[in-house]
C-alpha cells in the first residue's frame, strides 16, 4: 500500500516549482513589462504626431431659385449641384484666399465634393433597402419595388446639398475659421459666377444695349443709313420686350419710378412712329450729293438681296417643317390640313416670288391638342419641337417679308427727285436725329433696369440662389484609432509578460544544470554562496 502511494505521489505534476521560478525572477519579469510599455507608448506618440490627421467639414446648402429641383436653372439652362465645385469656382476661392500655403490646386481641389442629403430621402431609402433585402421577392416584385421607388424618389427631389471638405497631409494646419470661410466663399463664387456669367436668375432674353446704336452716333455714314440702324435697333428692342412679357408674371413688375414693360414698349413704338420712321421722309428732302445717292442705292439694294435670300431659306424651312408635321400625323391616323397664308410682302411691289409662308391651321392646333393628351412624352416632345420649329420659321419669313416691303417702297422714293429739292436743312435732320437718339438710350437704360426688376421679382424672389441649410460642422479624425491602439497596448503587455514569464523558467533551469552559471539570479547565487560556506566548513 505504501508502495502504491509513493508511486502515485512520483506521478503527480507539481507547478509550485514554475511558480517559485517566476516569483524568484519577478523583477525581470516586470521590467521586460515595463520597457514593452515605454517602446510602446513612444511608438504610438510618434504615429500621433507625424501621421496626417483627418479632418471632415461640411455645410449644407439648400438652392432657392425655381426650377433648382428639376436641374435646371430660372432661364431653362442645365444645373447640377457640382458647378459649385467646378474649376472656375475653385480656382477664384483657391487665389482669394492664398490656399497655396496649405497645398496645391490640384489637392485642394479632389478634397471638396458635393453630396445630395435629406431627411425625407434617408428615410425613403432606409425603408426600400428593407423591403429589397428580402429574399422571398420575386423578380416580379423586385422590379416593382424598384419602381416604386423611384417614383417615390423623383417625388422627393429637394434641392438640399452637402458641401464637404476633406482635408489631410498638407491641410491639416488650415485653422477651423478659415475651413468654414472658404466653404462659404465656393457657394458665394458659385452664385455670382451663375448669375452674371450665365444670366441664372434672369429671363432668358437678349435685351438691346446701348451698343446697338453706337454706329449710328459716330456720324461716318451716310444719314439715311443711320437712320436705318436707329430703326433696326428700335425694332430689335420691340422684339426683345415682346418676347419679355412672355416671362410670367412680367408684365405686372413695376420700377422704383413706376414704370411697367407696357409703358416701356408704347415708348419705344412712339418714338419709332413719330421720330425715326419720319426722318427717312425728310432726308429725302434734304440736299445729296449724286454720290450719296449712288451709295444709298448700293445699301438698299443690298439689304433687299440680303432680305429676299432670308425670306426663301425661311419659307423653305417652314415647308420643309410642315411636311414633316403633316407626314408624322398622317402616320398616326390623323390627317390634317395646313392653311397656307400669303405672305404680307406680297402684296407689296418687287415683294419675292415665292410661295406663300405657310400658316398652322386651326385643325392642325386642335389635332396637336388631341394627341398631346393620348400619347407618351416623348412623342409630345418631338411634336412640340417639330412644331416650334415651324412656327419660328413661319415668322423668320414674315419678318423678312415686311423687310423686302419696306426696302422696296424707300428704294421707289430715292429713285424719284426730290419735291422741294432741299427745304429741310442738315441742321433740323440732325436735331431730329440726335433726339430721337437720346430717347432710345434712354429707354434702353430704363428697359435694362426693368429687366432686373423682373428677374429678381419673378425668376428670384429671395434675391439670392442659395441659403445656409445646415451650420458649419467639422469633424476631426486622427489617423491613430485609440480603440485599436488600447488593445494593441495591452496585446503588447500581454507579450512581455508571457516572454518575461519565458525568460524566468529558462534562467531557472540554467540555474539547476549549473548552480555558479552567470545566469543565475543574484537570489539564487547568494544561496549558493551559503552553502558552499556551510559546506566549508
Amino acid at each position: 500500500m505504501t508502495d502504491q502511494t509513493s508511486d502515485f505521489a512520483d506521478d503527480e505534476v507539481s507547478l509550485r516549482p514554475y511558480f517559485e521560478a517566476v516569483w524568484r525572477h519577478r523583477q525581470i519579469v516586470g521590467a521586460t513589462i515595463g520597457a514593452a510599455a515605454i517602446a510602446f507608448a513612444i511608438i504610438a506618440l510618434a504615429l500621433y504626431v507625424m501621421l496626417p490627421k483627418e479632418r471632415l467639414a461640411s455645410l449644407g446648402v439648400r438652392f432657392t431659385f425655381e426650377g433648382a429641383e428639376n436641374n435646371k436653372y430660372p432661364n431653362g439652362t442645365v444645373f447640377t449641384a457640382n458647378e459649385v465645385t467646378s474649376t472656375p469656382v475653385l480656382s477664384d476661392v483657391y487665389a482669394g484666399n492664398d490656399l497655396q500655403r496649405y497645398g496645391s490646386f490640384r489637392d485642394f481641389q479632389q478634397s471638396l465634393f458635393v453630396l445630395q442629403t435629406s431627411a425625407a430621402l434617408q428615410q425613403l431609402d432606409y425603408d426600400y433597402q428593407s423591403k429589397l433585402s428580402d429574399t422571398r421577392l420575386t423578380s416580379v416584385d423586385r422590379d416593382k419595388l424598384e419602381n416604386e421607388f423611384m417614383q417615390k424618389r423623383d417625388a422627393l427631389r429637394v434641392p438640399e446639398y452637402i458641401l464637404t471638405l476633406h482635408r489631410r497631409e498638407r491641410f491639416a494646419e488650415m485653422p477651423p475659421t478659415l475651413v468654414e470661410k472658404v466653404l462659404r466663399d465656393a457657394v458665394e463664387t458659385w452664385a455670382r459666377q451663375a448669375d452674371v456669367a450665365k444670366g441664372a436668375a434672369r429671363p432668358d432674353v437678349d435685351i438691346v444695349s446701348r451698343d446697338a446704336f453706337a454706329r449710328a452716333a459716330a456720324n461716318n455714314d451716310n444719314f439715311l443709313i443711320r437712320i436705318d440702324i436707329l430703326r433696326t435697333g428700335a425694332e430689335r428692342l420691340l422684339d426683345a420686350m415682346g418676347e419679355l412679357q412672355r416671362v410670367s408674371g412680367a408684365r405686372a413688375v413695376k420700377t422704383a419710378d413706376n414704370r411697367t414693360l407696357s409703358d416701356e414698349l408704347i415708348n419705344v413704338q412712339n418714338i419709332l412712329k413719330f421720330d425715326v420712321e419720319p426722318m427717312v421722309g425728310m432726308a429725302r428732302l434734304a440736299n445729296a450729293s449724286p454720290q450719296d445717292r449712288a451709295i444709298l442705292s448700293a445699301y438698299v439694294t443690298n439689304q433687299l438681296a440680303r432680305y429676299r435670300l432670308d425670306y426663301e431659306a425661311a419659307t423653305a424651312r417652314a415647308q420643309s417643317f410642315q411636311t414633316s408635321l403633316r407626314e408624322y400625323m398622317a402616320q398616326r391616323g390623323g390627317r390634317v390640313e395646313v392653311a397656307a397664308q400669303p405672305a404680307p410682302s406680297q402684296a407689296l411691289p418687287g415683294g419675292p416670288t415665292g410661295g406663300a409662308v405657310p400658316q398652322l391651321g386651326d385643325a392642325l392646333i386642335d389635332r396637336l391638342m388631341e394627341m398631346t393628351a393620348a400619347t407618351q412624352n416623348s412623342e409630345l416632345l418631338y411634336r412640340r419641337d417639330l412644331t416650334n420649329k415651324f412656327i419660328a420659321a413661319s415668322n423668320d419669313a414674315a419678318t423678312a417679308a415686311h423687310e423686302i416691303g419696306y426696302y422696296d417702297a424707300l428704294m421707289k422714293q430715292l429713285s424719284a427727285p426730290p419735291a422741294l429739292g432741299g427745304a429741310v436743312g442738315s441742321d433740323v435732320l440732325s436735331q431730329r436725329f440726335n433726339t430721337a437718339l437720346d430717347a432710345l438710350n434712354v429707354a434702353v437704360d430704363r428697359i435694362q433696369k426693368l429687366y432686373d426688376a423682373i428677374a429678381v421679382q419673378t425668376l428670384n424672389p429671395s434675391r439670392r440662389l442659395y441659403q445656409i441649410a445646415q451650420p458649419f460642422r467639422m469633424q476631426t479624425v486622427s489617423a491613430v484609432a485609440w480603440p485599436r491602439v488600447m488593445f494593441a497596448f495591452l496585446l503588447t503587455l500581454g507579450i512581455a509578460f508571457v516572454a518575461g514569464i519565458v525568460g524566468s523558467l529558462v534562467r531557472e533551469q540554467r540555474r539547476r544544470v549549473d548552480p555558479t552559471a552567470k545566469s543565475a539570479s543574484p537570489g539564487s547565487r547568494r544561496a549558493v554562496s551559503r552553502v558552499e560556506s556551510g559546506a566549508g566548513v
